[in-house]
Order: structure tokens, then sequence, then C-alpha cells
């Protein structure tokens, strides 16, 4: 009896049999839960139309023509997230797969992403709203073996020179050092430049400083603000400096004296491009334009018309609402402008090109103007005596980035600063719509002229 009693005890306490038991357990709770992931995705995925937008005044546009329609909008960039720098992650492409379209700005805003997801996503319509604007555009990079700058310096060795560069939207800019040998000579260095300008380039990033080989390339990273990097040369004498692009609006910069204040003097050989292969690039802000944004409403309309006819009739009705409230805003503001005598406005962002050229008025962007860092004593006096001369009462800068050097330069004249919107970083929770955005830009522009 006592035997039978201690086997009935061992079965009774069998370790392994608990152990079992658990991984039992473990097991169904695993497939319950995975059984419920799974239904929530797939309750996801029939949710009905669903429709993606790359950033907020996109999204707002087309949440303007749906109206009440039944379809779901989102954004696909978050609201923090720089939209000019974001890039999307396998989840987000995830998510685009359950989406019946994507709606995008286009204008090279959304080119650092869009590729990947077409190549992922090949049967996602893609809406590119600026292909019917008249965009703003730039003569981008050289093609290889071209360049579009060439001029003639003197460096001397172990000294370290900034190079600045202003607010960008290009991704890399490729340039190099040609020491001026005894065979090198102004007439020749032409065709040498581009036998060197063949070279993709060694990568550099921003900040960091160049210990410049003769006759290398570097390809310098570039970021949406100013930047810049440093240079040094081993030994001391002229130098010929090639890039694959001049200095100008889309891309500028300076090359600089070791204390970061003035120019270094340099003899342009070449300004212009030596083929023409040269890139064409775009300024991305075409939502910025009213006129632009009515085109836009159209080609929203157009869109969802096609995908969801039952709905043609609303979506016409709200893109022409919106339309017309854009016109009267128009309307109203060229007649305040053009009663004013000075028409220049300055800013820290250079995004506004686009109203500036709708309306008549000027933008001065002080991103060319700034250099690494905090602002120095000889750019802030450039500032300074560029607003004074040109009587300007309101410095300007993004509502959702830093303000310093706006209010620095500001305090020094005199003057303002007030933010404006370029509604890179607007959220959909904000209270605000792209044409209420627009009002108060404009609003605060003509507050600022006299």
């Amino acid at each position: 009896m006592s035997v039978d009693n201690n086997t009935s005890s061992k079965q009774a306490f069998d370790p392994y049999k608990r152990v079992k038991s658990l991984v039992s357990i473990i097991l169904v709770l695993g497939l319950l839960s995975l059984f419920l992931n799974l239904g929530k995705l797939q309750e996801e995925h029939n949710e009905g139309p669903l429709i993606y937008t790359s950033f907020f005044p996109i999204y707002d546009l087309t949440r303007t023509v749906l109206g009440d329609a039944d379809i779901q909008l989102k954004i696909l960039m978050p609201a923090e997230q720089d939209p000019h720098m974001w890039e999307p992650t396998p989840r987000d492409i995830e998510k685009l797969s359950n989406a019946d379209m994507l709606i995008i700005n286009g204008a090279n805003m959304e080119e650092r992403w869009l590729a990947p997801v077409r190549e992922s996503l090949p049967n996602l319509k893609v809406v590119n709203l600026s292909d019917g604007v008249d965009l703003i555009t730039y003569t981008g990079a050289a093609a290889l073996g071209e360049f579009q700058f060439l001029s003639k310096i003197e460096l001397e060795a172990g000294v370290v020179y900034p190079m600045q560069f202003g607010h960008t939207h290009e991704e890399f800019m490729r340039l190099g050092l040609i020491k001026a040998q005894h065979n090198l000579n102004d007439r020749n260095i032409v065709e040498y430049a581009k036998t060197v300008m063949l070279d993709e380039g060694e990568i550099v990033s921003q900040y960091d400083t160049i210990e410049a080989k003769d006759s290398t390339v570097y390809k310098i990273k570039m970021g949406h603000t100013s930047g810049g990097v440093y240079i040094k040369v081993k030994e001391s004498g002229s130098y010929y400096f090639v890039s694959d692009r001049l200095s100008e609006a889309l891309l500028s910069y300076r090359f600089l004296k070791p204390d970061g204040e003035e120019d270094m003097p340099w003899e342009v050989l070449l300004a212009g491009s030596t083929s023409n292969l040269d890139k064409l690039t775009y300024d991305p802000h075409s939502w910025m334009s009213t006129t632009n944004a009515k085109s836009y409403l159209n080609g929203i309309n157009q869109a969802l018309a096609e995908a969801y006819p039952e709905y043609e009739r609303s979506f016409n009705k709200n893109k022409v609402k919106a339309v017309t409230e854009l016109s009267f805003l128009e309307h109203e503001y060229k007649k305040k402008f053009e009663k004013k005598e000075n028409k220049v406005f300055v800013v820290t962002h250079y995004a506004y090109a686009y109203l500036a050229r709708d309306f008549g008025i000027d933008q001065y962007p002080l991103q060319g103007l700034t250099s690494m860092g905090s602002i120095s004593l000889h750019t802030l006096r450039r500032a300074i005596a560029f607003c004074v001369d040109n009587n300007i009462q309101t410095i300007f800068y993004e509502k959702s980035g830093i303000k310093k050097d706006a209010q620095t330069i500001a305090w020094e004249i005199g003057a303002q600063a007030k933010p404006l919107t370029s509604m890179e970083f607007v959220r959909t929770k904000d209270d605000m719509s792209y044409i209420s955005i627009m009002r108060e830009n404009l609003e605060l522009l003509e507050q600022s002229m006299r």
C-alpha cells in the first residue's frame, strides 16, 4: 500500500508534467494573441476607403475636398519630423499597402523616399499635385565630369578655413581643390578640372574638417538648415577651387577667412555651366502659393472623383467653395500689397518664394547671412545694414523653428521678431487649416510693410 501511495504521490507532483502544462498554456495564449492581432490587422485592412497624404498642407487641402465623404484620410509623415529629411520605415510602407492612393506635393519635396515606395508598392496610385503648376526652377548639380564654378584662391598650410552653406533641399555638393602647378594655367585648367570632377567624390558630413588633397573631389552631405565644413591644406600657395554648382538661392555657400567673419578673396575664372547636361531642380515649397493651391484643389478633386464617383458632386462643390475663398484672399491682399512702397520682408527660413511671387513682394532670407553656430559680428553687421537700408521693422522666423537669430537682429535695430508658418511642421490636431494659415501669413506680412 505504501509503495502504491508513493508512486501516486510522485505522479501527482511530476515536475515534467507541470512544465508541459505551462508550455501548453503559453502556446494557447500565444495563439489567442496571434488570432486577435490577425483579426485587428484584417479589421484595419477592411476599414473602408483609405487615402494617405505626405504632410499637412496636402492633407488639409485633401480634407477640404473630401468634406463629409466616408473615406479615411491619414498623413504619412510624423508632424515632429522635418519633411525635407524624413524617410519612411518598413512599417510606414506597410501602412501604405492598404491605401487606395497617396497624394504628394511633388517638386522634389518627397523625392528622398518616393522611389522606394514606388518600388515596394508598384500598384499604389500616386497623385503628384505639382505636375500641373508653374514651379520655381534652379540649375542643380553639374553632371559628372562637368562643373559650374571655378576660382583661384591663395591658401596657407595648416590654417582652417570655414566653408558655410545656406538653406538648401539638395542632398550633396561636390567640390575640389587643385594645386596650381607649373603645367596648369588659367586656360588649360578648365579641361583638367573636368577630369578631376569625373570622380564621384569622398563623402563628407556637415562640420567635418577636410584635409584637402590635391585634385581630390569631396562630396559634402547637405542639411535642410544652414551648416558647413572646414577646409585646410598641407602646402601654402595658389589653388583652383572647383564646384559642381554656383552659389545661388537654392544652395548658397561662402568660403570664409579663418576667423569666420569675412569672405576669402578669390579670382573667379568661370561662373556658369561647362555643359548643357546640368540637372534641373525645383524650389519644393510650391504649396506656399495660393495660385498653386487652387491647382492642387483641382487635381485632388479629379483624382478623388475618379476613385470614388459616388461622391463626385460633393467633391466638386467643396472644391469650388475652397477655390473661391482662395481667390477672394488673393484679391484682397494683392490690393493691399500694391499700395505698399516697401515690399521687402526678411525671413530666417527660405520658404516663401512662391508666396512672394504671387503677391509681388520680395523675400530676403537671412540663412545666406548666418554663419555656423551663432551669428558672427561680420554677418550680423551685414544683416543689420540690409534691414536699416530697407527700413525693415519686422524679422520673421519659422513658427515651429528657432527664433534666436531673428530676435538678435530685431533687438539690434529696434524691430520686432514675428512668426510665419510654412506648414512643414503643423499637426492635424492643431486647430488650423491651409486657408487660415495663409491668411495669417499674409496679414503679418502686410502689417510689416509701409
